[in-house]
């Protein structure tokens, strides 16, 4: 979303991404995904429930992905640091606090209650959590942005093959004990944890961005295709079997993107995306990845709106496509319109 040069692929799997986070949050106004509610869900409509919220998840690793693709494999002088932070940084950190007031507004029409300047301010300081389920996403990237031109520096820097070691033994701590802590939470047992600091990586959604740069210089290009589609079916069936086995049990887990059988899913098919020569549709993806930031911001406003209606329909898996479709395509067109708005929808939608 941050990248002027136009290339096929980033924009089929931008589009797919965002499709991906639609879906994911249609799936979640819908099933309520906790011990309760699911306990009353039947078997097939359960398995669906955690399908289609599994494949949702798959949508912000592949946006990291893009973004460390992007704008990891650069160099950036005095001048080009100061320009990244101006034209960059601060311009998604004024968008962010755009909407913010937004849904401060929203939220209080939509659900009826009080408005309280002092908890808008805590949320534009990013000292609170503004009470829309996408919102941790913002702070989380503009973190990342803050440091992306010394990353990018520091990684031409040094040999890449250096990076392996310290990125292997970080992902084993940071992908692997969510994992284990999972199956032993599942079973009342105590989870553990790791008292190494992993504050240079950038932890879990620093990694993602590395693995984005390690795409590009080509480090998955040898391991054949085959054997690559085969790894991303098997982590997706774990990622799905790790959240019924949990619920199974009692244990409410939603996958998280420190799963390690989620992220091996997704570096698994962005590699594989990254290999296809020729794409049909291609002005279809690029439209969709062209407003794929629009779509993320307005989506969920839609859902909350459109929820009520949908609930009509008394089929919970017929319940997720309809409002997935349908919060996708007004997202969609609500972005185009914003942007055709001078100056307005440069500084809402981030162009």
């Amino acid at each position: 979303m941050t990248e002027k040069k136009h290339i096929v692929c980033i924009d089929v799997l931008r589009s797919i991404a965002i499709i991906c986070v639609v879906l994911c949050h249609a799936t979640e106004n819908v099933y309520k995904l906790n011990l309760d509610y699911m306990s009353n869900v039947n078997v097939l409509s359960k398995f669906f429930a955690f399908t289609t919220f599994s494949i949702g998840r798959l949508g912000v690793p592949f946006f990291l992905f893009i973004t460390g693709y992007l704008l990891l494999d650069n160099y950036y002088g005095h001048g080009q640091c100061l320009d990244f932070w101006k034209n960059k940084w601060f311009s998604l950190l004024v968008t962010v606090e755009c909407w913010i007031i937004i849904y401060d507004v929203f939220l209080t029409l939509h659900d009826d209650q009080a408005f309280y300047f002092t908890s808008l301010i805590k949320e534009m300081l990013f000292l609170k959590k503004v009470d829309m389920s996408h919102m941790w996403y913002m702070p989380m990237i503009l973190g990342m942005y803050l440091f992306i031109p010394i990353a990018a520096n520091a990684l031409q820097a040094i040999h890449k093959e250096m990076l392996i070691f310290p990125l292997s033994l970080i992902s084993f701590y940071v992908f692997l004990i969510p994992i284990i802590n999972v199956v032993l939470l599942s079973f009342n047992k105590n989870g553990i944890s790791s008292l190494l600091s992993f504050g240079f990586s950038g932890g879990v959604y620093g990694i993602y961005l590395i693995l984005g740069y390690f795409m590009k210089h080509g480090y998955l290009q040898k391991i054949k295709s085959t054997y690559l589609i085969l790894c991303a079916f098997i982590s997706f069936a774990l990622t799905l079997w790790l959240q019924l086995f949990a619920y199974r049990h009692s244990y409410p887990y939603n996958v998280w993107y420190d799963c390690g059988f989620l992220m091996l899913c997704a570096l698994c098919i962005f590699e594989l995306f990254k290999r296809i020569q020729n794409f049909h549709f291609e002005k279809l993806f690029y439209h969709i990845s062209k407003h794929s930031f629009g779509i993320y911001l307005i989506h969920n406003m839609i859902q909350l709106l459109m929820i009520s209606y949908i609930q009509v329909i008394n089929n919970l898996p017929l319940q997720v496509i309809t409002l997935w479709i349908l919060s996708l395509t007004v997202s969609y067109f609500l972005s185009f319109v914003i942007r055709k708005i001078p100056n307005i929808g440069k500084w809402l939608l981030y162009k």
